[in-house]
């Protein structure tokens, strides 16, 4: 029987798809209007809160620092508030405050600037004092937000003391009966019960017991305990022993 062979050559890679070029174009447009946005919106603003300053009697080769001042604390405090792996939280619920505040106090000033100049009025006591009182309130909010910042790498420092140290060496399996695993005296429910049905008495931790002594008054616990099992398991030697005391045993 003769077959056919027919030879199949690879075909090329697909391009991409129209819809995947007009998303491409559509999110670059959106980029591009983003930014002459952001950059009218920031020189607009700036022009208004500078001529704001300047009304307040500010120096006009350094009231250009006004608008600075509001605009790069806002932007710090939005940065450490949207960065969650940045700041521990009390610093981002403080850096939230800021930002809103600032923002609000951006939109306060460049009211305040376009009406003092559209009127051609002179700003009030309140209105100068207000706005002298915008760069130091700004610098120390900044330093604090600055401050608790800061704390976010000691806070991913673990200083538990009583937390277990790693080495190279494996760890014995645990014992049957494990008495270790609670607070308070450290017997867990099923060694209190075994301690009972076997009538050994579990001894009470000490006021300012440490480790060493907790894990030395643990491991006479545990001895009891494997001498009452061996004692069970011979029924000479406890001839009245209760059939729950047998159950308990069989099953370490």
């Amino acid at each position: 029987m003769i077959t056919d062979r027919v030879a199949y050559s690879p075909s090329p890679p697909a391009g991409p798809s129209w819809y995947q070029s007009a998303r491409v174009w559509a999110i670059a447009a959106v980029l591009a209007l983003l930014a002459v946005v952001g950059a009218a919106a920031a020189v607009l603003s700036f022009s208004a809160i500078r001529d704001l300053a300047v009304l307040c009697g500010f120096d006009l080769n350094l009231a250009w620092l006004l608008p600075i001042t509001i605009d790069a604390g806002a932007a710090a405090a939005t940065v450490v508030w949207l960065a969650r792996t940045l700041a521990p939280d009390d610093a981002r619920r403080f850096a939230c405050g800021l930002a809103l505040t600032l923002l609000l106090l951006s939109v306060a000033a460049n009211s305040v600037g376009h009406y003092l100049v559209a009127e051609h009025e002179s700003p009030n006591i309140v209105i100068v004092v207000a706005v002298s009182a915008i760069a130091p309130a700004t610098l120390g909010a900044v330093v604090h937000l600055a401050v608790l910042a800061r704390r976010a790498p000691d806070q991913l420092v673990r200083t538990d003391v009583d937390a277990p140290v790693r080495t190279g060496t494996r760890t014995p399996p645990p014992a049957p009966t494990r008495v270790d695993e609670e607070d308070g005296d450290g017997y867990t429910a099923a060694a209190r019960t075994e301690a009972e049905l076997l009538g050994v008495a579990l001894e009470k931790a000490p006021p300012g017991e440490g480790r060493k002594a907790r894990r030395q008054r643990l491991a006479r616990v545990r001895a009891k305990l494997a001498r009452a099992r061996a004692r069970a398991d011979r029924p000479v030697d406890n001839p009245g022993e209760s059939a729950p005391v047998r159950a308990l045993v069989s099953r370490h």
